[in-house]
């Protein structure tokens, strides 16, 4: 109901207004309005389309909106783009690689930096969901630091079993992601002079209490909303960052062993076209940007000249005055 008054808000539509349409009008329009000014699933709007459409039989006391009006709806909904792209953090995925590129040898960090290398560490892991951050086990992992190879182990929330994940090294320094594993998990063990075995005892909040898990998940999403990801999952980082590395000029088995596939493997070919389409973007961009330059440029230019021979006039008019006048 909140929804529908904000439709009839926006629309200056009365109660009498409504009384006035016919049903299915009122149906398609309000769910248009829906899906183009909120960020809305698809089935969440048909749900919402459902809702209205009870809610407005039982205003007019009809039957509810025939099944053509509820087909057209359902279509309209799933062909309309859903303003929440699966990859969305492909354009800035760049800040984070940039990011360690301008610090790639800090000894001493603060507190903000320490939590940042933590967030690293899902870059290293990205195939990780966040809230499985947490139950990484050290204690059963088997980390190799001199050749920078690793299986975590993850307790499994469905079983007793824990889930095995292969961390390889991509023998690029460049590739900072599963870099930072190795050499941030050996500085924070330096850093709190212990062993941790377990991933939640690497964070601790401000009074030095152990955090929980919430904790960790609400700082890496802010971490990572403050260097500029939008709509971060583990999915969309290790697309984007795949994607980067691709644009790199990266050779596809390295991106393969980022993305921890066979060396062989022909998955990195769909980077390669992510990556060129990143790249003709870009291209597009530069040129609708350099065409509005232009467009303005002439604009500005065309009313500095229409200013100028006004201004011109005036003073003509101004001297035949004076003439006249004389």
């Amino acid at each position: 109901m909140g929804i529908f008054e904000d439709w009839m808000k926006e629309k200056n539509y009365t109660v009498q207004d409504i009384m006035n349409q016919k049903i299915p009008l009122i149906h398609i329009e309000s769910m248009t309005w829906l899906t183009r000014t909120r960020k809305t699933k698809p089935s969440s709007a048909n749900h919402h389309a459902s809702i209205l459409n009870t809610m407005l039989s039982l205003i007019f006391s009809t039957v509810q909106v025939s099944t053509t009006v509820q087909r057209l709806t359902t279509n309209a909904i799933s062909n309309h783009q859903i303003n929440n792209p699966r990859y969305g953090s492909t354009w800035d995925i760049n800040q984070l690689f940039e990011h360690w590129r301008e610090k790639p040898e800090s000894k001493l960090f603060s507190y903000e930096e320490l939590q940042t290398k933590l967030a690293s560490l899902l870059m290293s892991l990205c195939f990780v969901r966040i809230e499985e951050m947490s139950n990484i086990d050290f204690s059963v992992s088997i980390i190799v630091d001199q050749e920078q190879r690793a299986a975590v182990c993850i307790s499994s929330k469905q079983s007793v079993q824990r889930e095995r994940y292969d961390v390889r090294k991509t023998e690029e320094p460049k590739v900072c992601p599963t870099e930072t594993f190795f050499v941030w998990l050996t500085r924070l063990r330096e850093h709190f002079q212990q062993s941790p075995t377990n991933f939640i005892h690497l964070f601790w909040t401000e009074n030095w209490k152990r955090a929980d898990q919430r904790y960790i998940c609400t700082r890496l999403e802010r971490l990572v909303q403050t260097l500029g990801v939008q709509n971060a999952t583990a999915n969309s980082i290790r697309h984007a960052s795949s994607t980067e590395l691709a644009a790199q000029g990266f050779d596809g088995r390295i991106i393969n062993c980022f993305t921890h596939h066979a060396p062989d493997s022909k998955m990195n070919n769909r980077f390669y076209v992510f990556a060129v389409n990143k790249e003709q973007d870009s291209i597009a961009s530069a040129l609708v940007y350099n065409h509005s330059m232009k467009q303005a440029t002439q604009i500005i230019s065309k009313q500095r000249n229409d200013a100028r021979v006004s201004e011109r006039s005036r003073e003509c008019k101004s001297l035949e005055f004076v003439n006249v006048e004389g």
